[in-house]
Formats: structure tokens, C-alpha cells, sequence
């Protein structure tokens, strides 16, 4: 079972625990398989990965993660100029898992937060300037017994680094 994004959300939209997998059965299986083939028929979803020519690692460092967004916005600013009135290519830019992008290839050995700082500081630029918004997903820690670190800001993996230049952060939690 490949782990890609059309059989994580066919299984939101199955209402089945992606986490469960394993535990699933072969009919379960086919049925969360061929939803994501259809997610990925439909032309409407297009998942960029760590294989993004020609930037190795791409989805990892900083400089790969600035690029194909700054190709995709440099693509829109060319459609404008033929159509003002062009539609972006996207409805809206997702970012799973903002702290797996870890690494600088123009400053190896950077710390992780400064990595996280400029990240989200293009970020920032960013969604000024193309049009649709941009929504990141991030790790978060396991509540706490102590209340002082049971808020959002102490929660999220690198949250101070990350949180400075959110427009707004929030925890979906999953109903029992």
C-alpha cells in the first residue's frame, strides 16, 4: 500500500483510520486503492515530492521547497500577463508536514529553526503574491499533564519558529 496522499484521503473520505491500515481487510484495501486512483484520475491533485525534477531531495531543504513554489508562481505571473484575469493553477497550496523540511543546501548545517525561520518567512511572502491560500500541516506533541505546555504554541514540533509568521494556527482534533 503506497504511502501517497490519494489513499490518505480516500480514507478521510471513507471515514477510516489511514493510522489502521494494516489492520484493514483486502476488500478494504481495493476500496481505499481504487478511490485514490480515482482522486488521481480526476487531474484535480497534483502531489509533488522528494522526486521533483530536477531539485534532489526537493520536499526536504529550504532552497527546494522555495523553488517549486517560486516556478509555480512565476507560471501564474506569465499567464497574467497573456489573461488578467487568469485563474492560479491551484486552489490552494498545501504543505504536509512543515517540519521535515530540515535542511539549507546553500547553508549546510544550519539549525533546524533557522531552516523553519526562512521557510516560513518565504511563506509569508509568498501567499501575498500568489493567489490561493497556502495551508501548512505540521507534527504536533502529546498533550501534557502540565497546562503550561499544553498550548498550541508548546505543542506543535519547532511551534515558536513556526507560529511567528502563521496567520492563524489551529489543532483539528478527531471526534471519538
Amino acid at each position: 500500500f503506497p504511502v501517497t496522499i490519494q489513499p490518505r484521503l480516500a480514507c478521510i473520505y471513507l471515514g477510516k483510520n489511514y493510522n489502521k491500515v494494516r489492520e484493514f481487510s483486502k476488500e478494504e484495501h481495493e476500496e481505499v486503492k481504487s478511490l485514490g486512483r480515482k482522486f488521481a484520475s480526476m487531474g484535480k491533485l497534483r502531489v509533488i515530492d522528494s522526486r521533483y525534477k530536477p531539485i534532489p531531495n526537493a520536499t526536504s531543504t529550504y532552497e527546494g521547497v522555495r523553488a517549486i513554489l517560486e516556478n509555480l508562481l512565476e507560471k501564474h505571473k506569465a499567464k497574467l500577463a497573456i489573461d488578467p484575469n487568469a485563474s492560479p493553477d491551484y486552489d490552494v497550496i498545501i504543505i504536509d508536514y512543515l517540519q521535515k523540511i530540515t535542511d539549507s543546501i546553500e547553508e549546510p548545517g544550519s539549525p533546524i529553526w533557522s531552516v523553519l525561520k526562512k521557510m516560513t518567512d518565504f511563506l509569508d511572502r509568498f501567499y501575498k503574491e500568489y493567489p490561493a491560500p497556502v495551508v501548512v500541516f505540521g507534527q504536533l506533541k502529546p498533550e501534557s499533564k502540565d497546562e503550561q505546555e499544553d498550548g498550541l504554541e508548546y505543542r506543535i514540533k519547532h511551534g515558536k519558529d513556526i507560529l511567528v509568521a502563521a496567520t492563524t494556527g489551529l489543532e483539528i482534533k478527531r471526534s471519538p
